[in-house]
């Protein structure tokens, strides 16, 4: 049953597990001092072992109210169990490492007035690592639902970060509720992507915004930035879920060719992040046996194509020649990683 939907408001949806308290207390507060009394802060805390700590958080923020899920069970869960019990006109995602930026909310509010039957209003982002900060559109108004779902499967179109991550965007809560649009559980890499090209799929109807609302805070400890065991595996699964989007339609081959080459890339360099324990002679063979697939070279040479810039380039070209010392050398100088003649044992090929 959907729930009966207040007339207007947001509710801002805050997925957290073992958060950073002072990042959380910074997005609360970024929240806290732009809300109306008709929205919603609603954080779903995953499992965290901070529990105590975020409800006393909670509780010192108007309008803010808590979801606990006893075992951690992913982002996507996180999210969903939010989505469902939603009840205002609409909802967007926050991350608790992000922020909203100051004096912005009122003019969200504005807009989202004047178009209150659209879909999803889609707004700039600001890209914030170290000092370096970016902004940028996350949709151009001569966008096509055919040339978002190419930029989201390859994840290099014209847009300067993907489409498809979920923030910076508010959702009509019943057209999300109504068509039962969710994130898959089953999915930990890109699960942003599928869920807009799930939303994509309906033809939703989309007003581009100019303002800049939401800031990602670059985390270096997040999961993008370590190293993860099983990560071809994961990321296998949203190529599979990919190929699921294309069944009927094939004219997104080339994309999601330059997409598993991304993730062949991403998954190779993995294995020679300094968190890593495992010995460097595992970690080439591991690498080696990614690289036998002429699949996947050929989706690395794809990918290459995309790139300019000539350190990247450089590695891609000598993974698909074999040279994985190399390649794994020029990743750890230009990632600014040091690794002792203990770690990296011999470097011929």
């Amino acid at each position: 049953m959907v729930n009966k939907i207040t007339k207007n408001g947001i509710t801002f949806i805050i997925p957290c597990y073992n958060p950073s308290i002072e990042d959380l207390e910074k997005c609360l507060e970024s929240l806290s001092l732009q809300v109306s009394c008709e929205d919603k802060i609603l954080i779903v805390n995953d499992g965290s072992d901070n529990e105590d700590i975020i409800k006393r958080i909670a509780k010192q923020h108007k309008n803010t109210s808590l979801i606990n899920i006893k075992i951690n069970s992913g982002v996507s869960n996180a999210r969903n169990q939010a989505i469902k019990i939603a009840k205002t006109r609409w909802l967007t995602f926050v991350d608790s490492d992000d922020f909203i930026l100051p004096n912005t909310l009122k003019r969200i509010r504005e807009q989202l007035a004047k178009n209150s039957q659209t879909d999803i209003l889609v707004c700039s982002i600001r890209w914030q690592k170290a000092d370096k900060t970016i902004e940028f559109p996350l949709l151009g108004k001569d966008d096509t639902i055919d040339s978002l779902k190419n930029d989201v499967i390859s994840s290099v179109g014209k847009h300067p970060r993907s489409i498809g991550i979920a923030v910076g965007k508010f959702y009509r809560t019943q057209f999300l509720q109504n068509n039962g649009i969710s994130f898959v559980k089953n999915i930990s890499r890109a699960e942003d992507n599928i869920f807009f090209l799930d939303i994509l799929s309906l033809n939703p109807s989309m007003t581009v915004s100019p303002i800049v609302f939401y800031c990602i805070n670059d985390n270096p400890n997040s999961a993008t930035h370590k190293f993860s065991e099983n990560v071809w595996c994961e990321f296998s699964k949203t190529l599979d879920a990919f190929a699921r989007h294309m069944k009927k339609n094939q004219s997104n081959n080339n994309a999601l060719m330059i997409r598993r080459g991304k993730y062949v890339l991403i998954s190779s360099m993995n294995e020679f992040r300094v968190e890593n324990p495992n010995s460097y002679a595992l970690r080439k063979k591991k690498v080696r046996k990614l690289l036998e697939s002429e699949e996947n070279k050929s989706a690395l040479k794809k990918y290459r194509d995309t790139k300019k810039s000539v350190a990247k380039r450089f590695v891609i070209t000598m993974l698909i020649k074999q040279k994985i010392g190399l390649a794994s050398i020029v990743f750890m100088i230009r990632n600014k990683k040091q690794f002792t003649n203990s770690n990296i044992g011999t470097r011929n090929e």
